[in-house]
């Protein structure tokens, strides 16, 4: 099973890749990655990429689906955290050759951590949040005018979010009728048990 989709357009360009030597990769690959958390940043101007097109013997397209590949590659499995074993088997379903493999599952095994780190910090709602505090109350509305005499609960959640690194907090405020707060929990402890698996 793939740990991430492999379309035939990335099937396509693995098979483009491996026609690159594979001596030259690990420096392709690393440019990649320095670029790939800057939002609108190409990872190689239009001068290194007629280069490039020398040195592959590619054209300047090609070389640009092999680039492409790459990021792509390393943004699902930084997303998905995707263990070497795991990228390494859906690298060679994609029908990647053995030694660029091999090259490619290497330098995400060195720099996955620090990518996945910076893709946190660069993301559109800036650094996480974390909780530092939560409070909550439970409310029963008897009645109300127009319904007469009825009876419906709610519960609602105040938590406090900072970054980790402090900061201004914001509070962030949830009600829930008894039905939403089931399917709430339940998402919780499926969260939970993935928690668990991965620990």
């Amino acid at each position: 099973m793939s740990a991430f989709p492999c379309s035939t357009r990335f099937t396509a360009a693995c098979l483009l890749i491996n026609t690159i030597p594979s001596t030259i990769l690990p420096k392709v690959l690393k440019r990649i990655l320095t670029k790939i958390t800057i939002r609108d940043a190409v990872p190689y101007t239009d001068d290194e990429l007629s280069q490039l097109s020398g040195a592959f013997k590619l054209t300047i397209p090609e070389v640009n689906d092999c680039l492409n590949a790459l990021q792509y590659c390393f943004s699902q499995a930084a997303y998905s955290t995707i263990k070497p074993a795991a990228l390494s088997k859906t690298l060679e379903g994609a029908q990647m050759a053995t030694e660029h493999v091999a090259v490619v599952v290497a330098v995400w095994e060195k720099e996955a951590g620090s990518l996945v780190q910076r893709l946190r910090e660069s993301s559109v709602m800036g650094a996480p949040k974390v909780a530092v505090s939560n409070d909550w109350n439970l409310s029963i509305n008897m009645s109300s005018s127009g319904l007469g005499k009825t009876k419906s609960a709610s519960a609602r959640f105040e938590v406090d979010l900072a970054t980790p690194k402090g900061g201004e907090e914001e509070t962030v405020a949830m009600e829930f009728n008894h039905s939403e707060l089931y399917e709430f929990f339940k998402k919780l402890e499926q969260v939970q048990v993935q928690l668990d698996e991965l620990s």
